[in-house]
């Protein structure tokens, strides 16, 4: 069973795998770390932790993005960096830790602290980004469907399709008239990100049953 949560201006979602584990409150943390290691998920464990966001971006890699290989032109996952993906994740099993896998980067839009402190925006303004970012997600769950403490996909962590187009992110917060005056605009173009978020989830739905 695939349950959606979206949480919405501005916005993200996430692909849970297990939605009843967020039937209860839970205790959770990101785990941004350059180097993970068993010892932070031990202490993590100790220290009485549920859950972790995990964002693997920062994490050293012999291409120029961890895991997607390369933003710009993404052609399948970096098997290197895979394997290593799937030791981390085991070792948050060992400990009992659930995790939501939550990458920085997708194609097409690289994280900024990874790109000299640049916002890249291909992602929501060409469709061949969106192509790109389906395949990937369709790999990576490929991937990952049978490590069960994995409880949700974040589909990209602070995802920004209005950057460039006419709204200031976080300015006037709670004036959803600009957002909708944006959004119509937005609308049916790379920049929906609603239907960007459709596009993905029914992917991985029919992946995740």
């Amino acid at each position: 069973m695939i349950s959606i949560v979206c949480f919405l201006f501005y916005t993200t979602s996430a692909v849970a795998q297990e939605p009843g584990f967020w039937n209860t409150q839970q205790k959770g943390a990101n785990c941004f770390n350059k180097t993970p290691t068993e010892q932070w998920f031990r202490d993590a464990k100790d220290l009485g932790l549920d859950w972790v966001r995990l964002a693997y971006d920062k994490w050293d890699s012999e291409h120029r993005d961890f895991l997607i290989g390369d933003a710009s032109n993404y052609d399948g996952l970096v098997e290197k960096g895979l394997n290593r993906l799937k030791q981390v994740i085991l070792w948050a099993k060992k400990y009992d830790i659930k995790l939501v896998i939550a990458p920085l980067s997708l194609p097409g839009s690289r994280y900024s602290q990874n790109n000299s402190f640049q916002h890249d925006t291909r992602l929501w303004e060409s469709y061949k980004y969106w192509d790109q970012a389906v395949r990937f997600w369709k790999d990576l769950s490929t991937e990952l469907q049978d490590y069960t403490n994995i409880v949700a996909y974040n589909i990209v962590n602070e995802p920004h399709p209005e950057f460039g187009a006419g709204v200031e992110e976080h300015k006037s917060q709670g004036d959803v008239s600009r957002f909708i005056q944006w959004y119509t605009k937005a609308q049916d173009t790379p920049r929906d990100i609603y239907k960007f978020y459709q596009r993905i989830i029914k992917d991985l739905s029919s992946i995740l049953k």
